[in-house]
């Protein structure tokens, strides 16, 4: 197998052998070049869909101080070159003010640079959970990849690699949540369950108003599918709780909630019929 022609820690392993041994007939286009800054452009395939302006900013403040340290792997596309590893230091060099960066030029096709860009992204501890899971999705659909080649490229067992493909089953808003983070993947996977889009994102709100651990969520969504929703006041819904606080103070009397679907009841204590007595009269102050 040919050696690591500095393409970038553990970038080689995603070549087979023979797309390394006719890298290494072309040893003289990997040369290091240096290329204008306006002459590249991101990777049209990049799975990752948005970087955090905290961490450019970081990278950015460290370029200024080295520089570069590790070229961009790109390819040439008609008059500019294509990024296929290395966006991350292509945007925060441009936040850096550089003018020109160094490159490796390669040339491969369009499935092939997808397949680099999903792979080289996967092994990135960063890229969120629903990321991950578009990238795994095209890597079966659109480079013919089976649960095992990914497990053996990205070092992932293949329970985790279905886990993380369910997750493209919730209802997008859910989708959306968990690439935002406000979700994570084991909130999402307990959601799966559930069967219908209504009460899947009644629960995902109640996670993020209430904020639910993972656990707590799965003991949910068990008693969800149980049909025992009722639940003990301390694990009440906050806003049954507050209204149950305003009746007790209106009518001096303990008051209870219930909520199930579209029907629901309020049932007011009292412990004799001198609290009744003052019920009545708070109901009904012209009978009394």
């Amino acid at each position: 197998m040919a050696e690591n022609k500095g393409l970038g820690k553990g970038l080689d392993s995603f070549f087979d052998e023979e797309f390394l041994e006719d890298l290494d007939e072309k040893k003289d286009s990997l040369k290091q070049i240096s290329v204008p800054i306006e002459k590249l452009e991101v990777n049209p395939y990049q799975p990752r869909q948005e970087i955090k302006q905290e961490e450019l900013k970081s990278l950015a403040e460290s370029i200024k101080q080295a520089g570069i340290l590790q070229p961009l792997l790109v390819r040439k596309k008609n008059n500019t070159y294509q990024i296929i590893a290395g966006e991350r230091r292509y945007q925060a060099s441009k936040i850096a003010g550089l003018n020109s960066l160094p490159v490796h030029v390669i040339s491969i096709p369009d499935t092939r640079m997808l397949e680099l860009a999903l792979l080289e992204n996967l092994h990135r501890q960063d890229l969120n959970v629903l990321d991950q899971a578009l990238a795994l999705k095209k890597l079966l659909e659109e480079c013919g990849y089976t649960h095992a080649m990914i497990s053996e490229k990205v070092v992932m067992d293949r329970s985790s690699v279905t886990n993380l493909l369910r997750l493209l089953q919730l209802p997008e808003e859910v989708q959306e949540l968990l690439r935002e983070g406000k979700l994570s993947g084991g909130h999402g996977r307990a959601l799966l369950p559930l069967k219908t889009k209504q009460d899947i994102m009644k629960t995902a709100l109640r996670i993020l108003k209430n904020h639910w651990s993972v656990r707590k969520t799965e003991q949910y969504v068990r008693q969800l599918l149980q049909g025992k929703e009722k639940v003990s006041s301390q694990e009440k819904d906050p806003d049954l709780k507050a209204w149950e606080e305003k009746f007790s103070k209106k009518f001096g009397l303990k008051t209870t909630l219930s909520f199930s679907g579209k029907k629901g009841h309020v049932t007011l204590h009292f412990r004799s019929l001198d609290d009744f007595e003052r019920l009545i009269k708070s109901i009904f102050p012209e009978d009394s």
